[in-house]
């Protein structure tokens, strides 16, 4: 029997303010950057990448790569 699977992307499920802010703070509780990073850039994509540019006022690419892996 083959078991299929789905990739989980946590964005799909941080649709309100609530959930964004309780997904915020585990992230902040656990301490480590990396954690962080990746929670930040999944809300980012929640909220629309290039929305959440926009009011920061830089491009869609810098905020992108600055939440990336390689990003700081």
């Amino acid at each position: 029997m083959i078991i299929k699977t789905t990739k989980w992307d946590a964005a799909d499920y941080l649709d309100n303010p609530k959930a964004i802010v309780e997904y915020l703070n585990a992230a902040f509780e656990d301490g480590n950057s990396a954690l962080i990073i990746g929670a930040l850039d999944d809300v980012a994509r929640a909220k629309r990448m290039s929305k959440l540019a926009k009011s920061a006022g830089i491009t869609r690419e810098a905020l992108s790569r600055s939440l990336g892996e390689d990003g700081d």
